[in-house]
C-alpha cells in the first residue's frame, strides 16, 4: 500500500480519474497507451507497467526506507574523533527508484519540487 501511495503522490498520470470520488489516480479515463497505437487505457484497467512499477517500489521499500532523512541531513561535515565526514546534498537517493521511474515513464510524469519525501 505504501508503494502505491508513494507513486500516486510522486507522479501525475495522463488523462483524468475515472471517478471523481476515488482516492488514488487509477483507474483513469483518456490516458493514452503508447503501445496501443494511440488508443487509451481502458477506464477500468491499471496498466501492467504501473502494477509492475508498484511491485518494484514495494521490493525497494523492503530493502530500505526511501522516505527517511538522508544520512547527514542538515550537516556539511561531521567530526568524530580525528575523522571528518563530508556530505554532498546533491547525492541523494530518489524516493521512487530509477527502475520504477523508467517503468512509469510511458504513462506519467514525475512531479518536480521539494525533496520528494
Amino acid at each position: 500500500m505504501f508503494a502505491t501511495r508513494l507513486i500516486d503522490s510522486q507522479f501525475q498520470f495522463g488523462g483524468s480519474k475515472a471517478n471523481d470520488g476515488q482516492a488514488l489516480q487509477w483507474p483513469r479515463e483518456d490516458c493514452l497507451d503508447p503501445d496501443a497505437a494511440g488508443d487509451s487505457v481502458a477506464g477500468d484497467v491499471v496498466p501492467k507497467a504501473v502494477v509492475e512499477a508498484t511491485c518494484e517500489m514495494a521490493r525497494e521499500l523492503l530493502i530500505a526506507d526511501r522516505t527517511a532523512a538522508p544520512l547527514g541531513e542538515g550537516l556539511r561535515y561531521e567530526n568524530v574523533g580525528t575523522t571528518q565526514t563530508g556530505y554532498d546534498k546533491r547525492d541523494t537517493r530518489p524516493v521512487i527508484s530509477h527502475v520504477a521511474q523508467a517503468m512509469l515513464g510511458k504513462f506519467a510524469a514525475l512531479v518536480k519540487g521539494g525533496s520528494g519525501a
